[in-house]
């Protein structure tokens, strides 16, 4: 097998599974917006975020805000992307967290399961 066949195969691989994510994206959309309250209070947040940044761009001196690219950025640009940021890191603290709870509960029932139950003190009635 040659370089190329084999970057090729990984090619054709990698375009299989990326044909994969927007049935995964739909299932996710999907299983949004069947939490009707929790979606809509993320959109308020979202929005009240956007407007309360906007404002508080407006108290910024735009000359203090680096440039991209040759062009000037406001503040709402840079806030979106401590936004986007905050809330990937989020997500993922909260998957960790999540998954360690998830394996130490499974820690404590398989231990406990596998111990006999301490035994019982009788009472007489005197």
């Amino acid at each position: 097998m040659s370089l190329s066949a084999g970057l090729l195969d990984g090619s054709a691989v990698l375009r299989t599974e990326a044909q994969k994510i927007p049935a995964f994206l739909r299932r996710d959309l999907l299983v949004t917006l069947s939490y009707r309250a929790a979606f809509v209070s993320d959109l308020l947040a979202l929005f009240t975020q956007a407007v309360l940044f906007y404002f508080v761009g407006r108290l910024v001196d735009p000359s203090k805000l680096p440039e991209f690219g040759g062009e000037q950025v406001t503040y709402l640009e840079f806030a979106a992307v401590g936004i986007a940021l905050s809330v990937f890191i989020q997500i993922g603290l909260t998957r960790v967290a999540v998954a360690m709870r998830g394996e130490q509960l499974m820690a404590r029932s398989s231990r406990s399961s596998s111990r006999r139950p301490p035994p019982r003190p009788c009472s007489s009635g005197r």
